[in-house]
């Protein structure tokens, strides 16, 4: 990494610290989830600062939760084949199966898991229908599965400003339905077919998470 790109990286991270982040609008079922809520002490004895992420930037991407006031960097606490788990500052987590959101930890309506190989699958074939499974605890505790038909389409190239540089990367889309409710998830793709860049819907009352790799 040259010494112009370890700066603005460094720049970078200090911005989503203080709450700047660059992020642009652009992630089975229980047994899918990957560890358990995760404790604000974890965090605190991680490296977030600027020369973390120089040192290492492939253990950071960035966050965005605006129902939840949540802005900068997360970084990668486990890893288990393409099932990785990270954790923000204040001690949230988000779990990603290839780029897709199956768990997160920490805001409130959390997604305890999500079932997304058909998602995956649709992504990488460019298109198609196909089913998703969110499990969520419903108010007597229990475990609530919503299941939804969804429709995956391939949207064509767009430049996506990433926060450290800017890349023209494939839009798909995932529009999701059941009888209750109604979302789109965003995926921005490279020519490898690795998600670099998303928005997944998390619940009702969270909504949206958006998250890219630096």
């Amino acid at each position: 990494m040259t010494g112009m790109i370890k700066q603005t990286v460094a720049a970078m991270a200090l911005m989503a610290m203080t709450g700047c982040s660059a992020i642009s609008g652009a992630a089975g079922m229980v047994g899918n989830v990957v560890g358990g809520p995760a404790a604000p002490s974890m965090a605190d004895s991680l490296g977030f600062g600027p020369d973390d992420v120089v040192a290492d930037p492939d253990a950071f991407i960035l966050v965005q939760v605006s129902g939840r006031d949540i802005a900068g960097l997360a970084r990668e606490v486990n890893a288990n084949g393409d099932v990785r788990t990270w954790i923000g500052e204040s001690g949230y987590s988000i779990t990603l199966d290839d780029g897709l959101l199956v768990a997160t930890r920490g805001l409130g309506d959390d997604l305890i898991a999500a079932n997304t190989a058909g998602v995956r699958a649709a992504l990488r074939n460019g298109g198609g229908t196909t089913e998703r499974q969110h499990d969520y605890i419903d108010a007597l505790d229990q475990i609530r599965t919503e299941t939804y038909d969804c429709a995956v389409v391939r949207v064509g190239p767009e430049e996506v400003d990433l926060g450290v540089r800017k890349e023209t990367l494939l839009l798909m889309t995932e529009t999701c339905q059941n009888q209750w409710i109604r979302f789109e998830n965003r995926y921005f793709v490279d020519n490898t077919g690795t998600i670099i860049a998303a928005r997944q819907f998390v619940s009702q009352t969270v909504a949206y998470l958006r998250n890219n790799s630096l």
